[in-house]
């Protein structure tokens, strides 16, 4: 994962999807370098590594995100295989009311989660089709016209899975080229309107065009 060069553009909660034993330890690495953070003995600091993140480690992650830090912010760090249903709900407010100064990182080994849970998370995986990657950049490099050109052809395929597809890859691209907070926070609000049972995937796609 690349991280943003200010620590004050880390969005609330993370998802990283990897198989890979050392992620934990290679963010948490690479969090403590990059921030100049010391985790050994922070009281502000939560590391949970687990096979399911069951209900009662939901509780005490509302738990410790509720008390107040003792240092400018919180980080948590879950590395898991798999979340139970519990779990999730109960987690949800947790991740639509964050508390200020208080940044999650859930490692599990691939996107399994509630849709309500998972358009709360800023979803960062390895895109392993390159194909997937140069459309970003051609839909980014565009004029507003060029874009909402790329945009009809998404939509004429009606292919629901492929605009969650769409809008995942344009959320790690302007991470990965750390886009200003305000593209990035327009990016996970369309994405999390595009969970919704009634949302309009054509108002989705034409805002982020003429917006980014």
């Amino acid at each position: 994962m690349e991280l943003p060069e200010d620590i004050q553009n880390l969005h609330h909660a993370y998802c990283l999807i990897s198989q890979e034993t050392r992620t934990a330890r290679d963010l948490i690495t690479q969090l403590q370098s990059k921030y100049e953070m010391a985790f050994r003995g922070n009281p502000d600091f939560i590391f949970i590594e687990t096979d399911t993140v069951t209900i009662d480690i939901g509780r005490e992650l509302k738990a410790f995100q509720s008390k107040k830090a003792f240092g400018p912010r919180k980080l948590i760090v879950i590395s898991a295989r798999s979340m139970t249903v519990d779990a999730q709900n109960s987690l949800l407010k947790t991740f639509e009311e964050p508390a200020a100064h208080t940044h999650f990182f859930l490692i599990l080994p691939r996107l399994s989660m509630l849709p309500t849970l998972r358009s709360r998370f800023s979803v960062i995986r390895e895109i392993k089709n390159t194909t997937s990657t140069r459309n970003i950049r051609q839909f980014m490099g565009e004029n507003r016209s060029g874009r909402l050109r790329i945009i009809k052809q998404i939509l004429d395929r009606e292919n629901k899975k492929e605009v969650e597809v769409f809008l995942e890859d344009l959320e790690k691209y302007l991470h990965n080229t750390h886009t200003s907070a305000k593209k990035m926070s327009d990016v996970l609000k369309m994405k999390k309107y595009a969970f919704a049972r009634s949302a309009s995937l054509k108002q989705i796609l034409e805002h982020l065009a003429l917006v980014l």
